[in-house]
């Protein structure tokens, strides 16, 4: 079997939300590239933003709490599985990608 970058994380969704935070979750990817998962690479932006923000470039769980959102701000949220093969310079990375606007809090 030849190994590969793994597929996306299956099932991303947010739970959670607080004024300036909300809990990420996910299930692992269908494919594992022929590879153990190692960690998960997060990001966020703003949907109004151009660029995209590392949230966390190692998370070893399937559930991330991100820090610093704006109370009534929208975001978009993209996680990506890591195998021993992802390298930074892979242009084609497999992304889950989710919406969340932080305006239903629950504290």
């Amino acid at each position: 079997m030849l190994s590969d970058v793994p597929g996306p994380p299956k099932e991303l969704r947010v739970t959670d939300i607080t004024r300036a935070t909300c809990r990420l979750i996910w299930k692992l990817p269908d494919n594992d590239g022929g590879e153990r998962i190692k960690s998960y690479f997060i990001e966020k932006k703003a949907v109004t933003g151009k660029a995209w923000t590392v949230v966390h470039q190692a998370c070893c769980s399937q559930a991330f709490v991100v820090p610093k959102l704006v109370e009534g701000s929208e975001y978009f949220f993209r996680v990506r599985a890591e195998n021993r093969l992802t390298r930074p310079i892979h242009i084609k990375f497999k992304f889950k990608y989710l919406f969340v606007r932080c305006t239903d809090y629950t504290n």
